[in-house]
C-alpha cells in the first residue's frame, strides 16, 4: 500500500474495518474456552493472544466474551 494514494489507501482501510465489524458481530467462541481460561488463570498461568484482528475487534472480545474471567 505504500504506493497508493491517499485516497485509495483511505478507501482499503475502509473495506477492512467494514470486514472487521462483520467479522465481529458474527463471532462465536470455539466450546470450551471459558473453561480453558478458567485452568489457565486457576493455575497461574498468563495469556496471550496473536492475531491479526485490529484492536478494536480483540477489546470487543475481551469486553464481550472475556470479561467475566479478567480479574
Amino acid at each position: 500500500m505504500g504506493t497508493w494514494s491517499e485516497e485509495r489507501q483511505a478507501q482499503a482501510n475502509a473495506v477492512i474495518a467494514e470486514m472487521e465489524t462483520e467479522a465481529r458481530d458474527n463471532m462465536t467462541l470455539m466450546p470450551g474456552v471459558h473453561e480453558l481460561l478458567a485452568v489457565l488463570d486457576a493455575w497461574g498461568l498468563p495469556r496471550g493472544i496473536l492475531t491479526r484482528n485490529v484492536t478494536t475487534s480483540v477489546d470487543w472480545l475481551h469486553n464481550t466474551h472475556l470479561q467475566v474471567l479478567t480479574c
